[in-house]
């Protein structure tokens, strides 16, 4: 699809890499600014949607794209990339200080995205052995412990925070418990590892995919049987490649908790690649 739309629109293409290029690039410290001109912390998520782009740009033949890529590379092995755990950090202050002290599975998740482009762009396997790496942390070892519902925050040591944002359970970028929406996600990325012919694919791969995208739960609290923690949010949003392959037609109901602390049941019909209230 981007492809599509990069050879169909370059100009919207030179644009886009003019920006990443200028207008978001931190000449100071290195980075982007996902807000240029404000302080902002460097969030590890928007860096590894660079690496994506870039990836993606070299794809097409965009000739900045490796320019670009050289970049993330440089930040990614530099400043993200935590090689005793194997993971992604997850934010940082604007001078590259600070390391929060926060693992997110968020981040991970399209950090092992990106590493999927930027191997089949470049041919280099490190990518897709990162990749793996990742998802085998955060799947199976986490969300094969949760009944393959995926725990979305943990401490820098990689401990579950079951109860993290309890109290904002609809939070914008961190909300509380599983996310349907990224577990569809995971469930095409760890195919795609899978796939993969720069990585041995271990057995448990297939496996955590059908268990992540497999039969819909009515109630889909992973943690706690009295409260719903299961985020309606990303789920439309993020995933309508997802539901399309497994899904359309069909109607599930899904327990989403309200901001208020109650729980409301709604339902939602999967139609067309996307998610119909």
């Amino acid at each position: 699809g981007q492809y599509l739309v990069a050879l169909l629109l370059p100009g919207l293409l030179d644009h886009a890499m003019g920006s990443l290029l200028g207008l978001h690039a931190d000449t100071e410290h290195g980075g982007w600014l996902s807000v240029p001109g404000t302080t902002t912390r460097k969030a590890t998520y928007d860096h590894v949607h660079v690496g994506l782009a870039a990836s993606s740009a070299l794809e097409v033949g965009h000739p900045q794209a490796a320019v670009l890529l050289e970049q993330v590379v440089e930040v990614v092995e530099q400043r993200l990339w935590d090689a005793p755990s194997q993971t992604l950090r997850e934010s940082f202050a604007p001078d590259w200080g600070d390391s929060e002290p926060y693992r997110g599975a968020n981040a991970n998740m399209h950090g092992l995205e990106a590493f999927l482009a930027m191997g089949e762009a470049t041919g280099d396997a490190v990518w897709h052995e990162r990749g793996l790496a990742i998802a085998d942390r955060v799947i199976d070892v986490h969300a094969r412990e949760s009944g393959w519902l995926i725990p979305e925050h943990y401490t820098q040591g990689w401990q579950a925070l079951p109860d993290y944002n309890r109290d904002e359970p609809e939070h914008p970028f961190r909300p509380y418990g599983a996310t349907f929406g990224h577990s569809l996600e995971w469930a095409r990325f760890l195919l795609q590892l899978h796939e993969s012919p720069m990585v041995a694919s271990p057995l448990w791969l297939v496996e955590a995919a059908e268990a992540s995208a497999g039969d819909v739960p009515v109630f889909l609290d992973p943690f706690e049987p009295d409260l719903c923690g299961w985020s309606s949010i990303l789920a439309p949003c993020e995933s309508e490649n997802d539901f399309e392959a497994a899904w359309t037609g069909e109607t599930i109901d899904v327990c989403v908790a309200e901001s208020s602390g109650s729980a409301t049941g709604l339902t939602y019909t999967i139609c067309d690649g996307s998610v119909c209230p």
